[in-house]
């Protein structure tokens, strides 16, 4: 499932995701987070077209996998998000689980990372992220 809410800054709407897909590596494991990037793409279509959002969560993805990534990369060509490029800053590249994805606002530059203050609270690196309205 995931978690949708709409914030009011500043007379903009933005549309708030969250959600927490499927873990596992296994064939089933990999159809139920491509079924949930479905329903989560087929929501945000019919109730978020043309806002601005963020979409953020613990994927369960595999960034580095190329089987994997294809899940994640069809969620934001289908709904054109951006992602918190974690890579560029060389973060725990092989814990990256987690995202932050994107469109309609502007990431603060260099004002994302790992919130230090909060390592060990989870199983996965606590990422965070400033943004401005476009």
């Amino acid at each position: 499932g995931f978690q949708h809410i709409i914030v009011k800054v500043n007379d903009h709407k933005i549309h708030l995701y969250n959600t927490h897909l499927d873990a596992g590596n296994s064939i089933d494991d990999r159809i139920a987070r491509e079924n949930q990037v479905s329903h989560i793409i087929k929501y945000i279509l019919d109730n978020s077209n043309g806002y601005p959002l963020i979409l953020s969560g613990d994927l369960n993805i595999d960034y580095l996998d190329d089987k994997e990534s294809l899940t994640l990369n069809r969620l934001m060509n289908t709904l054109n998000l951006n992602i918190i490029d974690w890579a560029s800053k060389d973060l725990y590249k092989k814990d990256a689980l987690d995202f932050i994805l994107y469109r309609g606002v502007n990431i603060v530059s260099e004002e994302f990372g790992i919130d230090s203050n909060l390592m060990g609270l989870s199983d996965h690196p606590p990422i965070q992220a400033s943004f401005q309205i476009k």
